[in-house]
Formats: C-alpha cells, sequence, structure tokens
C-alpha cells in the first residue's frame, strides 16, 4: 500500500496537477466564476456607478473585464441610466491592457484583444447619457483612454497620465485625444510619452476638474442633476450632433496598425525598455523563444513561455519518477501489495 503524508497517491498527483495548471496559467476555467467581481456595479436611480475591481493588477484591463464594461455600458443605453460613473479599486484608476499572459498569444489574439478595447472606448465616448471618470494616482494607456473617453474627468491631485501606445506602434484614441486638448498638445504628449499630471491635463481640458477625493461626491450629485436637467431624448440628440462620429476612421486606423508585423515584439521590447529605464531586474518569464506555426511560443530553455517555475518544476517531477517510480512524495508503510 502507497500512501503520501496520509493522503493516497491519486490524490497527492491531484494535488500536483493542480499546481501545474495554475503555473501553466490554465485556469480560464476556474476565473469563470470571478469574471464578474472584476466589475462593481451599483444603480441607484438613474444613477450607475461602477468600479473596476482588480487592484492587484493595478485595474488592466483584462478580456474579461473589457467585454462586462462593453456589455454594462451597451445596458445603460437601455435601462434609464442618465450619469454613468466609471472609478477604479485600490490605489489606481486603470495602468491599461492586461499582458500578463502576452508570451503565450499569438498575435492575432493579441490584436483581436486590443480592437475590443477600442469598441469599448468607443461605446463610452458615444453612450447617450452622462460620463464621469474619477482617477486616483495614475491612468495608463488604454486607461487614459477610459478617462479621455468620459464627458466629465475628475482627477486627485498629483494623479498621472501616460499614453504610450505609439512606442510599439498602436494608434489608440489619438483622435479623441486631439478633439479634447487640440493639435499641439496632442502631438506633444504622444510623439514624446510624456506621463503629465493632473494640473497640466486640467490646463490642456484631458480633465474638467482637479479635486481632491472626500469632494468627489458633490460631483457626482452635481453630474447626477446635469444629466436629468433635459429629457433623454434631447440629451441623445445633442451628444450626437456635439461629439464627432470618427468611430470608423478611428477603427481603420487601429487595424492597420496593430496588423503590423511584429505587434508582440515591439510590446515586449517596450516593456523592456521601461524595466531597464526604471532600473528593475529584466522579465526572465518573457518570451525569448521561437514560435510555431501558429505564432505561440515553443519551449526552447528556461526563458520560454513557461518561465522558469513551470520550467524547473516540470524536471523536479521527472528526475523523481526516475529515482521513485511509486509517486511524488510518496512512501511505502507496508511490503504488501
Amino acid at each position: 500500500m502507497i500512501q503520501c503524508g496520509g493522503w493516497n497517491q491519486k490524490a497527492a498527483y491531484t494535488f500536483w496537477l493542480a499546481i501545474r495548471i495554475w503555473y501553466a496559467g490554465n485556469y480560464s476555467e476556474f476565473r469563470k466564476f470571478n469574471n464578474m467581481q472584476e466589475l462593481l456595479i451599483e444603480k441607484n436611480e438613474t444613477l450607475k456607478s461602477v468600479r473596476l475591481n482588480r487592484p492587484h493588477r493595478a485595474n488592466s484591463l483584462s478580456p474579461n473585464l473589457v467585454e462586462l464594461l462593453h456589455e454594462v455600458i451597451e445596458e445603460s443605453s437601455k435601462d434609464g441610466t442618465r450619469t454613468f460613473v466609471l472609478r477604479g479599486e485600490g490605489n489606481s484608476f486603470c495602468s491599461g491592457f492586461d499582458l500578463s499572459d502576452l508570451e503565450t498569444r499569438t498575435e492575432a489574439e493579441v490584436a483581436n484583444r486590443i480592437l475590443r478595447v477600442e469598441k469599448m472606448l468607443q461605446a463610452l465616448h458615444h453612450a447617450p447619457f452622462t460620463t464621469v471618470s474619477l482617477v486616483q494616482a495614475k491612468a495608463f494607456g488604454a486607461g487614459a483612454d477610459m478617462v479621455c473617453s468620459c464627458h466629465i474627468r475628475i482627477a486627485e491631485p498629483n494623479s498621472v497620465f501616460c499614453m504610450p501606445g505609439l512606442n510599439f506602434g498602436i494608434l489608440l484614441g489619438t483622435r479623441r485625444l486631439t478633439q479634447r486638448v487640440g493639435i499641439d498638445n496632442a502631438l506633444s504628449i504622444l510623439t514624446n510619452t510624456r506621463v503629465f499630471d493632473s494640473d497640466e491635463a486640467l490646463k490642456m481640458g484631458f480633465l474638467t476638474h482637479v479635486s481632491e477625493k472626500n469632494d468627489w461626491a458633490k460631483h457626482i450629485e452635481a453630474a447626477k442633476k446635469a444629466g436629468a436637467a433635459l429629457p433623454h431624448t434631447d440629451v441623445r440628440r445633442m451628444f450626437k450632433v456635439v461629439i464627432p462620429d470618427t468611430r470608423a476612421e478611428d477603427m481603420a486606423d487601429l487595424k492597420e496598425s496593430v496588423n503590423k508585423e511584429g505587434l508582440i515584439k515591439r510590446i515586449v521590447s517596450y516593456r523592456e525598455s521601461l524595466r531597464r529605464r526604471s532600473g528593475k531586474k529584466l522579465n526572465w518569464f518573457a518570451c525569448t523563444s521561437p514560435r510555431n506555426s501558429c505564432g505561440r511560443s515553443v519551449p526552447s530553455g528556461p526563458c520560454c513561455s513557461y518561465s522558469l517555475l513551470r520550467w524547473f518544476s516540470v524536471r523536479r517531477w521527472r528526475c523523481w519518477k526516475r529515482i521513485n517510480p511509486a509517486g511524488w512524495c510518496c512512501r511505502r508503510s507496508s511490503l504488501q501489495p
């Protein structure tokens, strides 16, 4: 009989397999139970408050979160919402795309993910109700684009913003930014990839207010009253006339930019350049291995897409199996079969 610290061999193997699946990142089925928790929604009469709830990832936009946001925005145009408030949980508003699994994706998958973000941003920008963004600490990349897409844009003092898309050749939200801040400011922000603070953002028109968090409730109440001041049909018509509809052109430009060969390589290079500039160690878990015919990484050593941790765990298991064929961490408590 084979035992393993009170467990039988099958249970020990099952436990090991669960850890391997977790390490390999193949836990999408498990995450389905938590998808809705990535977005916290509260509705009070005509006011809907939406919170990005991924503070452990600085509220970065996972594919699930993007789809949930898009669905909520579309539903809000039909359920009587007049004021839509968007904010982030934790210490950041939104840090942009979640690219934690970048090395395990094909270029087509990454490109499609970026296009889905643009769809969500367009829905937010052309929403037929008043939209409000409340920013704490930082809004980078697509997070800054979400702020730019809202009608009322409020941030805490000392908040910072950055839109680095052109560093890896992505034209995301360029026209929306130009409409907000003007051509000169847009060129300065995009070509220099500048990090600008809330005071500068207010001066150039990127923000409408700079306010302490304790005063946000007053701004929300004012936005709620303004949103309900006119009949809903008139508000829809006003937004349609005032906000230029460049959705087709924006999507065409974005598709052209993301379909250029080497998208993942450009993003990884930019990410590593940021680490070098900040003095952090390089990401040895990033993919440096070749890709197969489907565009996915193929294992070629510890710096492949399976990462050092998974690389060593697999080999340690194989070595143990050669030494102890009975099983992992198993001992024989009896010589009986």
